[in-house]
């Protein structure tokens, strides 16, 4: 979990600075370059929001997962006693 939200500020950290960066050198005019961030802005949100989303269903997995395994011990255990 701690990689995946390093990954993720990273990716945010780097989209700022390139977002910036192409706003300092953008041959578009103001218009044009406001409309083409506003575009990719668009697209990240979605793309994180598929992304969350991804890794949401992959925890829940792995939590029922885990309490399967969980009460299958306790049961085994509870047999064994």
């Amino acid at each position: 979990m701690v990689r995946t939200m390093s990954f993720l500020l990273g990716v945010l950290l780097g989209t700022a600075f390139g977002s910036s960066l192409a706003l300092l050198v953008a041959p578009q005019s103001g218009t044009e370059t406001r409309s083409l961030v506003t575009s990719r802005a668009a697209e990240l949100r979605d793309r994180a929001r598929e992304r969350v989303q991804v890794l949401a269903t992959n925890a829940r997995e792995q939590v029922r997962a885990a309490t399967a395994r969980f009460r299958k011990a306790d049961e085994e255990r509870g047999e064994a006693g």
